[in-house]
């Protein structure tokens, strides 16, 4: 059976839920890097988007809850701060909730970045909505934020940063088994 073919009967098409979520994706980075290539933006790349997608445009973020967001390690998410800090998009700034910790900010050039991106998305939706129909368009929105909420509901909680495992507990557990 290839790719193309599904193994679900109810599949009506033969394409599978990651095909069918993969592809418009795709169209939506390869829009977005077209436009902010145009735009004079040619540093910012699809491994970007996340950052411009989670972080608080208002307040900024930490690495770690970018990271999460973008299912990658606070590590990679560094270094594309590090990218994107290089060509002004983002700044490092101390958290005013915690001293030892690091904010993540959009500069006015990120800002002028998000607002684009925000600009070719609605643009592209727009696209999709005339050759959908407006309401196919609003139900497939729907739809696709119920199952992100579903899929949210499910997630377990990330671990408390304030309780830790200490090496005897490690060991109890290891040694319950």
């Amino acid at each position: 059976m290839s790719m193309g073919e599904a193994t679900d009967a109810g599949a009506a098409d033969g394409r599978l839920i990651g095909e069918l979520l993969r592809n418009p994706n795709a169209a939506r980075i390869r829009a977005v890097e077209r436009g902010f290539a145009e735009a004079g933006h040619p540093a910012l790349r699809q491994p970007h988007l996340p950052v411009l997608e989670y972080i608080d445009r208002t307040n900024g973020s930490r690495i770690g809850y970018l990271a999460r967001h973008a299912n990658i390690t606070p590590q990679a998410m560094g270094e594309l701060i590090d990218h994107l800090a290089a060509h002004g998009y983002v700044e490092r700034t101390s958290d005013p909730t915690d001293g030892r910790a690091r904010l993540v900010r959009l500069t006015e050039r990120g800002l002028a970045a998000y607002a684009l991106a925000t600009r070719l998305v609605t643009d592209l939706e727009a696209t999709w909505a005339a050759a959908l129909g407006e309401e196919k368009m609003r139900q497939l929105k729907r739809l696709l934020g119920e199952l992100w909420d579903a899929i949210e509901s499910n997630r377990p909680a990330p671990p408390d940063p304030t309780s830790r495992a200490t090496g005897s507990d490690i060991i109890a557990r290891v040694e319950s088994r």
